[in-house]
């Protein structure tokens, strides 16, 4: 029993020693690895991974799907001391972005945009002239006649 303690002593310090080694190198897909193990679900579809607030890929649409999470993110960094990743920060200036160039070209104010945007806001076609995101409704196409084509 004492051989087997001994041997499982070796193997333990032996696979420590290639782990660090291969995840020394910054950028490497196992140092990528050892990241996703290490991350902590907080909640709210935030994940915290050395004190950084991170969102996964595959809830990118987390903010579309409750405005709230927005202000919880927030709070996560405020409350709990963690940072925002590169990948958070890049997904709220897009949001933010958007929303000033959609004011900008609809002439309504940044706040209605992005609290329209936030949930599903369906127009009729003539809410969308008023509104701004269209210039003119088109009802009918005027059809080229047929000798036009036929001489093209």
């Amino acid at each position: 029993m004492q051989q087997y303690y001994l041997r499982a002593g070796t193997v333990h310090q032996l696979a420590g020693r290639l782990i660090e080694r291969c995840t020394a190198r910054p950028g490497s897909h196992v140092e990528a690895v050892m990241k996703k193990l290490r991350a902590r679900d907080i909640g709210d579809n935030f994940t915290e991974i050395n004190r950084q607030i991170h969102i996964l890929p595959a809830q990118q649409a987390t903010f579309q799907e409750d405005p709230v999470r927005l202000l919880k993110i927030f709070w996560y960094r405020q409350e709990m001391g963690y940072d925002l990743s590169p990948e958070a920060k890049e997904i709220i200036r897009m949001r933010d972005l958007l929303s000033h160039m959609l004011a900008e070209d609809t002439g309504q104010t940044q706040e209605k945009v992005a609290h329209d945007t936030d949930r599903d806001f369906i127009m009729t076609a003539e809410e969308a002239v008023t509104y701004g995101v269209i210039d003119e409704v088109i009802t009918a196409r005027a059809v080229a006649p047929l000798e036009a084509i036929g001489a093209a």
